[in-house]
């Protein structure tokens, strides 16, 4: 995909003048930091960090690992609730809800690998073998019909070949 002039000065100027720095945002999103305080730690809204990190695939591509990354942290954090409740160290009823709202929240950010409600679909197909067989017998006699029927088909010993 060729470039225009005007796009390569576009990205050059861009570059020159972002403040974001890609990697380190996604890292602190993963590690479970919120959109508003890594904006307001470079002194721009969220809104601003938002339409950044979308602004180009590539980007949102990043943005949107790193949202999926911070299911998984959610439910390490899940997991580490559930053992303090066991061991007693905090209320159950406190407890479940934790782990309810963060069970909510890792289904949000990765829905393929972590919601309760996410269903693949599965086609089955049953196959009935005798159906089966029996086509493949009225094929077979069909072949055996166009074989017998041509006047090219040679007898050998009495019979066809």
């Amino acid at each position: 995909m060729e470039m225009t002039m005007g796009e390569a000065i576009g990205n050059i100027v861009e570059s020159a003048q972002c403040p974001w720095d890609l990697a380190e945002i996604c890292n602190r999103l993963a590690g479970g930091e919120a959109l508003s305080q890594i904006a307001q730690q470079y002194g721009k809204s969220k809104q601003a960090l938002w339409k950044w990190l979308n602004a180009n695939e590539e980007r949102r591509a990043d943005y949107i690992a790193a949202l999926e990354g911070r299911g998984f942290l959610h439910l390490e954090q899940i997991e580490r609730l559930a053992a303090e409740v066991e061991a007693g160290q905090i209320d159950a009823r406190a407890g479940d809800v934790a782990i309810r709202a963060r069970t909510w929240l890792a289904g949000r950010l990765n829905p393929r690998l972590l919601s309760e409600k996410w269903r693949g679909s599965l086609e089955v197909q049953q196959t009935d073998v005798r159906q089966l067989h029996l086509e493949a017998m009225k094929k077979l006699c069909e072949k055996r019909k166009q074989e017998l029927a041509t006047p090219e088909a040679e007898l050998v010993d009495g019979t066809h070949a």
